[in-house]
């Protein structure tokens, strides 16, 4: 009669024979494996550590989410037929992925529009690298609502050293429109209305030394067409009225856009911009009541900050 031996965990198993003489077997000693598992927003791997080796292979269902990520992170609204275009996943591969990230949080559906863009935690993440992110966040409702009740794009809009930085804009969603405007496009401070609203309502003593440097002849950069005196008495007709409005030449008419401060406890922190054909304007009486809409808007996004 034979005697078995189960060894305790973790030491080898043992199977002894009789004293008739049949030779002990040992089982093989058993590979210890280890996976980790290492997610970051430009890719994720898995470690698989064995006692001979370490190989490395992707992890494709979380590559082709955070490929999603990161289109969704490129622009404010995208449709399904964009991200399985950009992307080159199937449709019902995209599909999944999308309901997926709407259901943590990272992509936001709109039904009534057939769009994606990024959703609260996404915007989250990236306000932590941004001093402005929850600011443009805590505008972005108020912009929704304008673009929605206008029927025109509206954007939001930062400074960044000399360039106005575009934040968000509506034109996925807007019912009419001038030029498309995404997300990154920066404009020169002097050749928007958000640009000279910022010089208007920035610090006096900084606006000096920036008219300055731009009327220089000795700068390198452009000078304005208009003359200093004239931008001067603009920039306190701005002041005076609460908003900036600019006028551009655009493929098929003028393009106007209206830029309204959006004030925190510090002073301006961001611009709320209403763009649309400078034909849609027929009456001083219309560009009044755009106006008041404009600057309504923008004083209840101040209020949401603490302005």
């Amino acid at each position: 009669m034979s005697n078995l031996h189960v060894a305790a965990a973790g030491s080898p198993l043992q199977i002894a024979g009789s004293a008739a003489g049949v030779p002990a077997v040992r089982a093989p000693r058993p590979v210890r494996t280890t996976a980790v598992a290492a997610v970051a927003a430009v890719g994720a791997t898995a470690e698989i550590r064995t006692t001979s080796r370490i190989r490395c292979r992707p992890i494709r269902a979380v590559e082709r989410a955070l490929h999603v990520v990161e289109l969704l992170n490129s622009t404010d609204q995208l449709t399904l037929a964009q991200i399985v275009r950009a992307s080159g996943l199937p449709r019902t591969t995209a599909y999944r992925v999308l309901r997926t990230l709407v259901d943590q949080g990272f992509a936001t559906e709109w039904p009534e529009l057939g769009t994606f863009g990024p959703g609260r935690v996404l915007e989250r993440l990236a306000s932590r690298h941004d001093p402005l992110g929850d600011v443009v966040n805590a505008v972005r409702p108020f912009a929704r609502e304008l673009s929605q009740k206008l029927r025109w794009p509206v954007s939001i809009a930062t400074i960044r050293g000399r360039e106005v930085v575009v934040r968000y804009a509506t034109d996925g969603e807007a019912a009419l429109g001038t030029a498309p405007m995404r997300p990154g496009v920066r404009l020169a401070l002097l050749e928007s209305a958000s640009g000279r609203l910022h010089l208007a309502y920035g610090d006096p003593a900084e606006c000096a030394l920036w008219l300055d440097v731009a009327y220089d002849p000795a700068s390198a950069e452009r000078m304005p067409n208009e003359p200093r005196a004239a931008l001067e008495g603009e920039l306190e007709t701005i002041r005076r009225q609460g908003y900036a409005s600019y006028t551009r030449e655009g493929r098929l008419s003028m393009r106007r856009s209206l830029a309204a401060p959006v004030m925190g406890p510090n002073g301006m922190e961001a611009s709320l911009v209403l763009r649309l054909s400078e034909r849609a304007i027929r009456s001083r009486q219309e560009l009044q009541a755009l106006v008041a809409e404009l600057l309504a808007a923008a004083k209840r996004a101040s209020a949401a900050i603490g302005g």
